[in-house]
Formats: structure tokens, sequence, C-alpha cells
């Protein structure tokens, strides 16, 4: 099981999959040199996400696995460096405060909000499993604070955790760009979870009040699942199109011409990425981490979280631009969405390795 000496050995000890993150590995391909383990959880049902699992990467679900085996497990692959995704497995920050050896990384995409509970932990982290690491790697600023907060140095942390599949982004602006320059869609389109913090409820309330107010021919699509998914029903101007594959993503976004998401609560938001490089203006809540990088006056606007107000003015506001200056929006979200790409990400990991 464990690789050749001459390769080099990366662990990662990881929560939930995402394919983003499996798309990151995809690009590791590119380098044979490289020799990667990824111990999981299990699929979360709230997201059944149907994955392509990259050939070149080793994947060892968590549940098979008790704290014993996979001590076992990790003295048998002898890693150079071992990334550890945060602290909610308490299995994982045992097994690592007794392994010496490699490199150890925490990664996390917790922001800083200067919460009680925050505060204590960056008080704390000097005599607890924290010192342990040697690194961090994060997505992006505001997760740097914490990490500084955490007690991490400058030279002690890297930004750029999280990348979406540009190829598959990008191709779908490519193939749709010509269509909206032509008609762009008046179709305002939710991705996430249908749970209360991603602004769902006051989305379709916002949503609705302005077309009683003054009807138009906009309509809003949302596509996820969730609790709060049974509450809400189709009506001539809102659907809801259920759960979709990250690789069925092209139908929704090609039919749609403005992303929305009014998050209260966001750590990062992957998926600002994702419609930044399919080429979707957006409107933002500023608790959205992503937004930092992907969003900016050309092709955003920000709210605050949980206003309904400031959504019905940004949702009124777009309704009332002309379709050359969405277009022009939408040319400026896929430049910004080139700033993060899997490879950037690769880059970033190797650093790692170095002595």
């Amino acid at each position: 099981m464990a690789g050749s000496k001459n390769k080099h050995q990366v662990v990662f000890l990881f929560s939930e999959l995402s394919y983003y993150f499996l798309s990151c590995l995809d690009s590791l391909k590119q380098h044979p040199e490289l020799s990667v383990s990824v111990v999981h959880w299990d699929v979360n049902p709230e997201a059944p996400f149907q994955f392509k699992f990259p050939e070149h990467v080793q994947f060892f679900r968590r549940s098979d696995f008790d704290d014993g085996q996979l001590a076992n497990l990790l003295e048998e692959l002898q890693p150079e460096v071992i990334f550890c995704a945060g602290w909610l497995d308490k299995g994982y920050i045992s097994i690592l405060k007794d392994i010496r050896g490699p490199k150890k990384v925490l990664t996390m995409d917790n922001q800083w909000r200067g919460t009680l509970r925050q505060h204590i932990a960056s008080l704390a982290s000097p005599f607890n499993f924290i010192r342990m690491f040697d690194e961090i790697w994060v997505p992006g600023k505001k997760q740097k604070k914490f990490a500084k907060k955490l007690g991490f140095k400058k030279k002690q942390i890297k930004t750029g955790f999280y990348s979406a599949d540009l190829e598959y982004f990008n191709g779908i602006y490519n193939r749709c760009i010509g269509s909206k320059t032509d008609h762009f869609p008046h179709v305002f389109l939710f991705l996430g979870r249908y749970v209360p913090e991603k602004g769902i409820d006051i989305l379709v309330e916002a949503f609705e009040e302005l077309q009683n107010e003054n009807e138009n021919d906009w309509e809003l699509h949302c596509v996820g699942t969730g609790k709060l998914r049974s509450e809400y029903l189709d009506t001539q101007k809102i659907k809801h199109l259920g759960f979709v594959q990250p690789y069925e993503l092209e139908g929704p976004i090609s039919k749609a011409g403005v992303f929305v998401l009014p998050s209260t609560f966001e750590p990062w938001g992957l998926v600002v990425h994702e419609c930044a490089a399919a080429g979707m203006p957006m409107i933002l809540s500023e608790a959205v981490g992503s937004a930092d990088q992907f969003a900016n006056e050309g092709n955003a606007i920000i709210i605050k979280p949980g206003s309904k107000a400031q959504l019905k003015h940004a949702l009124s506001s777009f309704m009332s631009k002309s379709d050359e200056d969405l277009i022009a929006m939408a040319r400026s979200s896929v430049e910004i969405g080139q700033s993060l790409t899997p490879a950037m990400w690769a880059e970033s990991l190797f650093s790692f390795l170095e002595k």
C-alpha cells in the first residue's frame, strides 16, 4: 500500500468530500512524482453527490477505520506531509498528537468573526492542539485573519485552499456567452442548500414582493435540497429545480443570468468562484467569504446579511440594467474567476513539501 520511496507521500485527513476538492486532486495527475492518499467521511445525505474519484489517488473511508487502525495506516504510508481538515474529527487530532516526523498542516475555512468563542479559542490556542501544527492552509483573507489569531505566523499561513474546476465552468461560459449576448436571460439563480443560513427565505420573499409591486419578465430559479425544501412550491415566476449533480449544472447556469447567494453564514462559498468562472454577475452578502476574492463593483452587488430591503434593492437594480451592462458584468466575472485555478492549488501543495 505504501508508495515508492522515489515519490513524495502526502495524506489528507479529510471531512466531507467535495467535487471541487476532487478536481484539485485531479490536477495532480500531471505530477507522477507525488503519491496522494485521502481519508474521508462518508457522503452527507443532504448533499448526495455522485463523485468522480481520480484514479491516481488512494481513497479510504473514515468509517472503515477506528483510531488505532488509522494510526497504523499512516505509519504504513509514511507521508512527508499530513493535511488535517479542521478539528471536528477528534480522532484525527488524537492520532496526530502522537505522530512524529511528517509535517502537519491544518486546513480550515472558518472566518474570523470576533465572537466570544473565537476570542477564547485564540487565547487558548498556544496551549492546545493547535501548537502541534507546523503550518496552516486556508481559502482566503478572512480565514487568514483567524489563523493569525490562533497564533500562526505569516510565514506559516498559505491561502488558496479551495479552487473551482475552471475547465468545466469556463467551458460553460464559452458555450453560453454567444446566446447570452444575443438575449441575456432575465433569470436569477440560487445554488445552495435549503437551510436558513443560505438566505433562501428572504430571497423568495424579496422576489415575490418585487413581482407584486411591479410585475416584470424576470424569474427566480433555485437549485438544491435541504430541510426547508418542502416549504417551497413552484409558481409562475419561481422554479425549484431540486438537487443537481455538480457536472449537470450547465443546464441551470446556461438558462440563468444573475447568481444570488444572500447567506447569513458562509465561511467560504466555493459556488461563487464557480459562477464567476461561468460568467455570471452576482448578488452576494457580506457573510460570503469568497466575495473578497471573486466579487467587486464590476461584477457584483454586495448586501448586508439578512437584509431583505438591501436584497430587494439589489434585485431591482439588476432588473433595471440593460443587457449590454449585464454582459459587461458577465465578462468581468469570468475574468476575476481566473485568479485561482486547480493548477495554482497544486503549486501551493508542493510548497508544503519544501524543507
